[in-house]
């Protein structure tokens, strides 16, 4: 009797000991300091918030963060280390400037994205992190590529976009302004990056608007529609029918892979074949990046590594995905090498280059060999590596496509939140291009 006494009383002590272990980290060593973080309780942390929020973890985190003065707060849960988020611009600076090297990934962070990512910049600690990094930041200093950038970007707003948005409106359409962002940034690092031509603007394809709230008819390009746009369009109109496999990668969709296609017999195949060649890989893209980045959100740490080893739910998806992205980056590679080893670094005909970039057909025969797979190409830390090749056209991919979508996505949705801004910002134009003439 008297052992089962002692028994019971060391485990209840061992009980309070536990609760005050968490309870200890969940409201930190100063009792007197208010918790800014989310409510926390014994054993489990945040996890019931967690659970609650975790479907607008981005719009939780920055409520939790506006209410903090220091722009920081901590939580933990159930299975996990405690986790420090800051918008603090001083915290930002110092970590991502000042100490960077004092702040490496680890490997919990890597192991999320490594399916995706690989040992891409983004994902990636040490010297590999350094000699990536440094190979990029030499690439985009130069006076040649920014030149370069500057007359691909006015070419890609000139000849696609402009025309893209005036087909629009005059038809009365609507469009996911977000894709056709998403497109535009991704041509346009492709063609600065890589040296090719998706043409993902293009041929992008108008199947989810309406032409009004209450008409309930879907808005989409027809093959007459395609034309009149082709014809305004002046890359597509110097290429239709001529050398436009020239002017694009040439992969067409096949089931979930994406392999080597021929040319094309009409217009209208053209279309669908490019459509479907380009949809895979934004659709399978834009996938395995969403699902990656909800293996930080699992409610059960490591759960993520049981689905993927049965090759199940979420984790068949990824893979599946991770699959036609992989043969994507690799055709970019493998692209790069036949046209280095033909003496053709623009991995384009002369004409077709001509074609795509108008006047800038100099400064693209000026970056022959220049662009930024080339260069890693050239270092024989990378050159032997095709699955380091691949992993760096995926980030930068990443880097080119997200970022810049995202933020004009957000401008122009903030504009229609503020029509005196967008009305100022308009009088502003004007005001410049009556004084530039």
């Amino acid at each position: 009797m008297a052992l089962l006494f002692v028994f019971y009383s060391l485990f209840f002590l061992s009980f309070l000991l536990v609760i005050r272990h968490f309870y200890h980290n969940a409201l930190g060593p100063n009792p007197k300091v208010s918790y800014l973080g989310p409510k926390a309780y014994p054993i489990v942390g945040s996890l019931i918030e967690f659970m609650l929020n975790r479907h607008r973890f981005l719009e939780w985190t920055t409520e939790l963060l506006s209410r903090s003065p220091t722009q920081t707060v901590t939580h933990w849960r159930l299975g996990r280390v405690p986790d420090v988020v800051t918008a603090n611009p001083l915290n930002v600076e110092h970590m991502l400037k000042n100490n960077f090297e004092n702040y490496p990934k680890g490997p919990r962070f890597i192991s999320f994205l490594h399916d995706f990512l690989g040992d891409g910049i983004f994902n990636a600690d040490g010297d590999t992190w350094k000699i990536q990094r440094k190979t990029a930041s030499f690439q985009f200093s130069t006076k040649s590529l920014r030149t370069f950038m500057l007359s691909v970007v006015q070419s890609e707003i000139n000849q696609r976009l402009i025309p893209l948005l005036e087909f629009v409106s005059s038809s009365q359409k609507l469009i996911d302004l977000q894709d056709v962002l998403e497109r535009f940034a991704f041509d346009n690092v492709c063609k600065v990056a890589f040296g090719s031509d998706p043409a993902c603007l293009e041929f992008f394809p108008m199947n989810s608007g309406k032409n009004s709230e209450n008409s309930g008819q879907e808005s989409s390009f027809s093959d007459k529609e395609y034309r009149t746009f082709s014809e305004k369009s002046t890359i597509a109109g110097k290429t239709t029918g001529q050398s436009s496999v020239k002017s694009v990668e040439k992969y067409e969709v096949s089931g979930e892979c994406l392999v080597n296609s021929g040319g094309f017999d009409d217009v209208s195949r053209e279309k669908e074949t490019l459509k479907m060649r380009e949809n895979a890989f934004l659709a399978a893209f834009e996938e395995a990046t969403v699902l990656s980045a909800w293996r930080f959100l699992g409610i059960v740490p490591h759960f993520w590594k049981v689905l993927k080893f049965c090759h199940v739910a979420s984790e068949k998806k990824i893979s599946d995905c991770v699959r036609v992205v992989h043969v994507y980056a690799n055709g970019i590679v493998r692209a790069r090498y036949a046209g280095m080893e033909s003496n053709d670094q623009d991995l384009m005909s002369p004409s077709a280059a001509d074609q795509m970039l108008g006047s800038s057909d100099k400064q693209m025969n000026e970056m022959n060999g220049q662009d930024l797979i080339s260069r890693f190409m050239a270092d024989q830390r990378f050159g032997s590596s095709d699955e380091l090749l691949r992993d760096v056209v995926i980030s930068f991919i990443l880097a080119g496509r997200d970022t810049t979508s995202s933020a004009l996505s957000r401008f122009f949705w903030l504009l229609t939140c503020h029509p005196e801004v967008e009305k100022n910002i308009l009088a502003e134009i004007q005001n410049i291009r009556e004084t530039a003439g």
